[in-house]
């Protein structure tokens, strides 16, 4: 929490963490761990895209992208972004899905949504003191420029790529076991019959190696497109931390990352309740229930003299 003078008068403002990088480079552990980490709230807007996508087809029903006007105006209109919205859409697994993952890549592009989109985050981050921590590819750049802490997330294309497709194996229903071929009952002369477990697990070594190679190319593509398009191009702010997180676990990660937070000046947020009232034994006890407002001023007035 920061305090500001406007008009002479002293505002509380959220202490902002941007945290902007390409895809799979652990945008969203990072964010998740230093929200949790500091007390902070926590705005992915990935998620956000997805759901104004999933919105647009099943509740809005327009279609993506003809109808991007309309898709703005519904924004404008009726789409609030608050905490407990931001719970629902976290806990939204249908937004995972692949054909929502393709709805919000053909949405986020259009400069008219993004601009209605952008208003709203920028509310929600305004709408408390409380601290905040944002999660994108331009929350430090377009978002919020003037957050006091920014970093630039990144690894190499070959480390996201592995992570990604780890996700989407983890995402996947169990492999279906491959029926064993049948080998014939008689001998077969001078021929070695294969070992089938072998032959199995060599055809889904190189179907693994099939889908890495075509999830690299799309995590390449991908980066290419992000950097190059005309809206909020994915690019690191000048003021902003790079980490390059190929070679690092989670805990290093977030280490690296909470003590440059702190050093720009984030502090926990310490969520305060009232203490119980306690009675010493060398304190005077006043029972209003019988006596008038300025007799009871008057007793504690005697005994403070």
């Amino acid at each position: 929490m920061r305090r500001e003078k406007t008009n002479g008068k002293a505002t509380e403002k959220p202490f902002v963490i941007a945290v902007d990088g390409p895809a799979a480079a652990g945008k969203g552990t990072l964010a998740r761990m230093l929200a949790k980490k500091l007390g902070y709230r926590h705005l992915d807007s990935g998620k956000l895209y997805r759901s104004v996508a999933q919105n647009a087809e099943q509740v809005w029903k327009l279609k993506i992208p003809q109808q991007t006007q309309q898709i703005a105006k519904e924004i404008e209109e009726n789409l609030r972004i608050t905490d407990e919205y931001l719970e629902q859409i976290y806990r939204d697994e249908e937004l995972r899905e692949e054909k929502v993952a393709i709805s919000a890549s053909r949405i986020a592009p259009q400069k008219i949504v993004r601009e209605a989109l952008a208003k709203q985050q920028v509310a929600y981050i305004y709408s408390s003191a409380q601290g905040i921590v944002l999660d994108g590819r331009d929350m430090g750049t377009v978002i919020c420029p003037e957050a006091p802490c920014k970093i630039f997330l990144t690894a190499s294309p070959e480390v996201r790529a592995k992570r990604r497709y780890k996700e989407m194996l983890e995402q996947e229903i169990p492999d279906q076991e491959i029926p064993d071929q049948e080998i014939p009952d008689q001998e077969i002369p001078d021929q070695e019959i294969p070992d089938q477990d072998a032959l199995n697990q060599e055809t889904l070594d190189q179907n693994k190696l099939a889908s890495y190679d075509a999830t690299l190319r799309d995590m390449r593509a991908r980066d290419a497109r992000d950097l190059s398009r005309t809206q909020a191009p994915l690019r690191k702010a000048d003021d902003a931390m790079k980490i390059d997180s190929s070679n690092y676990t989670i805990d290093q990660m977030l280490s690296e990352a909470l003590d440059y937070a702190n050093s720009r000046g984030a502090t926990a947020h310490v969520q305060h309740t009232q203490e119980p009232s306690i009675m010493t034994d060398d304190t005077l006890k006043i029972d209003s229930s019988y006596h008038t407002v300025p007799l009871a001023f008057s007793k504690a007035l005697d005994y403070a003299k």
